[in-house]
């Protein structure tokens, strides 16, 4: 089931979606995106990739909702605004959080039983990934509010 559009990212993160399901739901919620292909896509982001630990899924679910927006539908159309909005939200990410990658963010490594067990149990969940989630939301929305501006 999907959630109430309005709902951010931290609300949907801490009802159990994972941290690219949660930033790209939101983030596609305000922008009008709202079918259920949405969380199936961004669910494979989490924890970093399949929670292998790179690019940190918050990041990677504001990336998923922009392209949705902003992305090109054939490969003859030019992909670099897309780019352009995108490295803004990550360059923001990386002054905010420290590092753009989950594992270097969390200090976990999510692969083995031992890390997801401490990721939870160490309060990181609640307090890295939840933040991450917020920054990731604030930056997408931010990128979207000046292409809207912009009428792009």
């Amino acid at each position: 089931m999907l959630p109430d559009e309005k709902k951010g990212a931290k609300e949907l993160f801490s009802s159990g979606f994972n941290c690219a399901e949660a930033v790209a739901l939101s983030v596609c919620g305000s922008m009008g995106i709202g079918d259920g292909v949405v969380p199936v896509a961004a669910t494979g982001f989490g924890g970093g990739g399949g929670g292998a630990g790179g690019t940190c899924g918050a990041l990677s679910g504001a990336f998923l909702a922009i392209s949705l927006k902003y992305g090109r539908t054939s490969s003859e159309q030019d992909r670099r605004n897309t780019y352009r909005i995108c490295q803004p939200i990550f360059d923001g990410f990386v002054a905010e959080m420290g590092a753009a990658a989950c594992r270097e963010l969390t200090g976990l490594d999510l692969r083995t039983r031992e890390g997801g067990q401490k990721l939870r149990e160490s309060g990181i969940h609640t307090r890295v990934c939840a933040k991450a989630v917020e920054v990731a939301e604030k930056l997408a929305l931010e990128r979207i509010r000046m292409q809207e501006s912009r009428g792009a």
